[in-house]
Order: C-alpha cells, then structure tokens, then sequence
C-alpha cells in the first residue's frame, strides 16, 4: 500500500538492465548506479509500484528519497 507516488525509493541493489545474473547486485561499497523504485509525485504517468529506474548514489533530487520503516515494539520486550 502506498507504494509510489511519493518519492523514487532507493534500493541496495546495483543497476543492471533486464534479464541480469543476481551475483555482486548487492555490494554496497560500489559506485555503480542504483535501482530506485516506485515512481515519484513529478513523473505521474510511472509512478506504480512495478516501476524500476536507475540513478547515481549521489544523486540529490526532491523526487528520490528513501522508506521509513518502524516496528512497534514486540509484547515480549
């Protein structure tokens, strides 16, 4: 739910256009461009959660940005 329409989401993985082998995706010392998700508020007609692009880590843009995930605490403690 609420998947796109935000922000691009980064994501961990490496760039690489389809079909890829999945070996090294995930190196996060590398330079490589990395995959953002989702589509964003400035780019309406892909903003889907099936959406996939590419962009420098040290992109800046008010269209890229990240998830915030927070867990309530668990009844255990």
């Amino acid at each position: 739910m609420d998947m796109s329409g935000n922000v691009w989401e980064w994501c961990s993985s490496q760039y690489q256009p389809y079909p890829y082998a999945a070996d090294g995706r995930e190196d996060l010392a590398g330079t490589n461009d990395r995959v953002v998700r989702g589509g964003s508020f400035y780019f309406r007609g892909i903003a889907r959660a099936a959406s996939r692009n590419n962009a420098h880590p040290d992109l800046r843009s008010r269209s890229v940005g990240f998830r915030v995930v927070c867990r309530p605490p668990s009844a255990e403690g």
